[in-house]
């Protein structure tokens, strides 16, 4: 459900600095927001955050005006702080062999649009109906797989 950003109050967290926010946006910016926040609803059409202050701020910073978010009914002070709780703590970065294989099913990817720019139209594959970009560089399928 969209709710408006400006009707979800934030009450103290547990996570008092929150990092990254920029990287985020734009990440939103570029595939939408993937996961909704998690909301509490209030008296008077007003909602607490329960989980979700990055991607909240993230959207503020986008400018946007609305949010996705899964509403819960009322929740006692303890149920809220253990949400979240859970939703930091269950957070765990890629193991090295994680990102080694994110890596190789980039390559793969890569590797197959490269192939279909190749037959669209020789050695760029470029031509009026494909996007421009560093994707269509001569040898930056390796850069692209490294970021």
């Amino acid at each position: 459900m969209k709710i408006g950003i400006g009707m979800i109050r934030v009450t103290e967290r547990i996570r008092k600095e929150i990092n990254k926010v920029d990287e985020l946006a734009a990440n939103i910016r570029a595939h939408g927001l993937i996961s909704p926040i998690a909301v509490m609803r209030l008296d008077g059409g007003e909602y607490q955050l329960l989980a979700g202050l990055r991607r909240l701020r993230a959207m503020e910073l986008n400018g946007e005006t609305e949010i996705d978010a899964k509403v819960f009914s009322s929740i006692n002070a303890e149920d809220a702080l253990r949400f979240e709780h859970s939703e930091n703590i269950q957070r765990e970065p890629f193991t090295y062999s994680e990102k080694m294989d994110y890596s190789r099913l980039i390559e793969e990817i890569e590797a197959a649009k490269a192939i279909e720019r190749k037959a669209a139209g020789g050695k760029g594959g470029l031509k009026e109906d494909v996007a421009s970009g560093p994707h269509l560089e001569k040898g930056r399928r390796r850069d692209i797989v490294a970021a």
